[in-house]
């Protein structure tokens, strides 16, 4: 195993809901998400829980990628921030009574020991954004010097993709995704929104 852990960080000029919506809707992440062409949702518990399988394409000579994962979403309050964390299911594993799916052929399965998505709102049209991860990407035969600069580079381009697309939030796929899930992006508006009010009646 060759375990690498990164961590990135930026301020998105964009309100925390759009940054959010990017990460909320799965299935769109193929639009996106660097070199994924494929993504399901493999068992949806809640708006906040489920399990999910994603395919990256690779560079030859570098097999095709294929990941299982488990997340939950949580909102911080007291920050004003929401946490989205996520783990790799390993094939025999079940999620609520549903086994996760069998490697496809002619894939590879990573392991992301553990991940995470910090939103926090800094203001109505600005939102920090931290990813921190430490995964197993499968790929035994690249020197570890090379493999983090990579990865960088990944983590980068990453930041650089999630400002642009959630400027383009209002004219996308997603604005239309939030304004029919209101069940989801309506009730997390809503609490902050209150919090908001209630720090500016205390100032």
């Amino acid at each position: 195993m060759k375990f690498v852990s990164c961590l990135s960080e930026a301020i998105i000029e964009a309100p925390l809901i759009h940054v959010l919506s990017l990460f909320g809707e799965i299935d769109l992440f193929k639009d996106w998400y660097p070199n994924v062409n494929e993504c399901n949702i493999a068992k949806q518990v809640t708006n906040y829980r489920g399990m999910y399988t994603l395919k990256q394409s690779m560079q030859w000579p570098v097999w095709p990628r294929e990941i299982v994962i488990k997340a939950s979403g949580m909102i911080d309050r007291k920050n004003s921030a929401c946490l989205i964390v996520l783990k790799s299911i390993d094939e025999g594993q079940t999620f609520f009574n549903v086994p996760s799916p069998a490697t496809s052929n002619g894939h590879v399965r990573i392991d992301i020991i553990r991940g995470y998505h910090y939103l926090q709102r800094i203001d109505d049209n600005t939102t920090r954004y931290i990813s921190i991860f430490n995964t197993d990407p499968k790929i035994s035969m690249i020197p570890s010097w090379f493999l983090n600069f990579v990865l960088t580079k990944i983590c980068y381009q990453m930041l650089v993709i999630v400002q642009k697309k959630s400027k383009e939030v209002p004219n996308s796929i997603y604005w239309e995704r939030i304004q029919k899930r209101r069940d989801f992006y309506g009730k997390i508006q809503d609490i902050y929104d209150e919090l908001v009010r209630q720090l500016k009646e205390k100032e």
